[in-house]
């Protein structure tokens, strides 16, 4: 499984973003009407900020908002308000949207605004990115596989095998493998790369070796290096 998920790392990341970041966009519209039909029903009234406990220790923690406001003749002191911004302060006067049926349950339009405004755009985000990941590798997989059918078939060899850290996955820099290529039709040598690699192909190759080269006879630039993991069937990682 280690083996399958670690060859297949990009797509299953593309996937996970995607997945997520549909599930943010789907809560986010259950969230819209939910404090749509909130809203419809509560009552305004006007109300104040009476105390702020602001969380010093753990810079990931909200800062706690109480307020106090009267509504149907009965006052409600120290209610908690679920949300916070640098503006407010003790005595800043608020409106405050009261559920008639729990008038403890207090929501403010700039509150449910802010929470609808960071679902979105975290929703929006995560799948900006995951689509395109999948595409990109899939579309890259269509363009290697077309190579190695109709593509003329020569053998590298390998100069060096490095990391890419301009490249950054899972928090690990992927493998590539640059090879060259001398043609005897014009005399030129050709340098090419590898993909990106997600397993150590220091395992299966090495400095001098040959390599299959799949190009575009008529465009060099157009080229897949067919670096496989020759360890996979035969060593099992349970690390």
């Amino acid at each position: 499984m280690k083996t399958y998920i670690r060859k297949h790392i990009v797509e299953f990341i593309g996937c996970i973003f995607t997945i997520l970041g549909i599930g943010f966009l789907v809560g986010g519209f259950i969230l819209t009407k939910n404090l749509n039909a909130f809203m419809e029903r509560a009552i305004a009234v006007d109300g104040v900020i009476t105390e702020i406990v602001y969380d010093n220790v753990n810079e990931n923690s909200s800062d706690d908002v109480f307020v106090s406001y009267e509504y149907d003749g009965q006052m409600y002191d120290h209610v908690k308000l679920n949300y916070y911004s640098s503006g407010m302060y003790e005595g800043k006067e608020l409106t405050l949207y009261v559920d008639p049926d729990s008038p403890r349950k207090i929501e403010t339009a700039e509150g449910n605004r802010t929470l609808l405004i960071v679902v979105f755009a975290v929703g929006g985000f995560l799948t900006i990115v995951g689509i395109p990941t999948i595409l990109t590798s899939y579309l890259r997989k269509l363009k290697n596989n077309k190579l190695a059918e109709t593509g003329q078939h020569i053998y590298g060899t390998i100069e060096s095998i490095e990391r890419d850290t301009s490249v950054t996955v899972n928090g690990r820099h992927p493998f590539r493998v640059y090879c060259n290529y001398k043609n005897p039709a014009d005399g030129m040598t050709y340098k090419f790369k590898s993909d990106c690699l997600y397993f150590n192909p220091n395992d299966s190759y090495k400095v001098g070796d040959s390599v299959d080269v799949f190009v575009n006879p008529d465009n060099y630039k157009k080229y897949y290096v067919e670096i496989i993991d020759k360890t996979a069937n035969t060593v099992k990682d349970y690390t």
